[in-house]
C-alpha cells in the first residue's frame, strides 16, 4: 500500500511541477521596499505624484533574474483587491532601472510589483507606502489632448466639491452641436473622453460649466479636429 501511494506522488510530481511552488510563492511573507533595502532583489521602489499623476520607479541588482514585472494597484477600503495596470519588460539583460507611470482620480492605493523571473518564479514587491491623489483646492478645465485629434481626445477637470457638471460642444459660429457631460460629480479629478467621430473637421469650442445652488464657474476653451 505504501509503495503504491509512493507511486502516486512521484507521477503527481512530474505531472504537475511547479503546482506547489505556485502555493508556496502566494503565501510567502511580502516584502516591503524603500530606498536602497539592501536584503531585496530590488534597491529600491519610490513613488512620486504631481497632480493626479503618479509614476512608480524601482532598481534591480544586476544579476537579478527577471523576465517582467507585473505592476498592480489596489485601492484603499477596498478589500485590497490588486489589478494588474500595467506591466514592464526589461529591454536588456543589463537593464536595472524601470519605471511606470499613470494617472489617476481622487484616493488612496496601494501598489506592488510581481516579479517573474526566466523560471517561471513569482515574487512580490510591495511599495511601503500608501499613494494620495488628493482632493483639489479649486475648480480647474484642463486643454484637451491631444489636440489637433482625430477621433478621440480628453478633457481633464477637477472639483473641490460636490458640482453639477455641464460640457457642452459648440462649432465656430456658436451652434450648440451636442452635449459631452451633464451630471453631478464628487471633488476630485476626472477624465473625459470625446469621441468626434460623427462631427466633421474643423475648429469647435467646448465649455465646462460646475454649478451648486451658490457658486457657478464655466470656463471655454478651443479644439481642433482633423480627418
Amino acid at each position: 500500500m505504501k509503495t503504491y501511494l509512493a507511486a502516486i506522488l512521484i507521477i503527481f510530481c512530474f505531472a504537475f511541477p511547479n503546482s506547489s511552488k505556485g502555493v508556496s510563492e502566494q503565501n510567502k511573507n511580502p516584502t516591503y521596499v524603500s530606498s536602497f533595502n539592501s536584503n531585496s532583489e530590488l534597491y529600491y521602489f519610490i513613488h512620486s505624484t504631481v497632480r493626479n499623476n503618479v509614476t512608480l520607479k524601482w532598481m534591480k541588482h544586476l544579476d537579478f533574474n527577471t523576465a517582467g514585472f507585473d505592476i498592480e494597484r489596489a485601492i484603499i477600503n477596498s478589500e485590497d483587491i490588486y489589478v494588474r495596470v500595467g506591466y514592464v519588460i526589461p529591454d536588456s539583460p543589463n537593464q536595472t532601472l524601470f519605471s511606470f507611470a499613470e494617472r489617476l482620480a481622487t484616493g488612496a492605493y496601494n501598489y506592488r510589483l510581481k516579479q517573474t523571473d526566466e523560471e517561471g518564479n513569482i515574487k512580490y514587491y510591495y511599495l511601503n507606502r500608501v499613494v494620495i491623489v488628493g482632493v483639489p483646492f479649486n475648480f480647474e478645465v484642463s486643454q484637451n489632448y491631444p489636440n489637433p485629434f482625430n477621433p478621440l481626445t480628453k478633457i481633464d477637470f477637477q472639483l473641490p466639491d460636490v458640482f453639477s457638471i455641464l460640457i457642452k460642444l459648440y462649432d465656430i459660429s456658436g451652434k450648440e452641436v451636442q452635449t459631452i457631460l451633464d451630471e453631478t460629480r464628487t471633488a476630485g479629478k476626472y477624465t473625459i473622453v470625446f469621441d468626434a467621430s460623427s462631427i466633421p473637421s474643423g475648429v469647435y469650442y467646448y465649455t465646462l460649466t460646475a454649478s451648486t445652488s451658490e457658486v457657478y464657474f464655466t470656463e471655454t476653451k478651443r479644439m481642433m479636429v482633423i480627418k
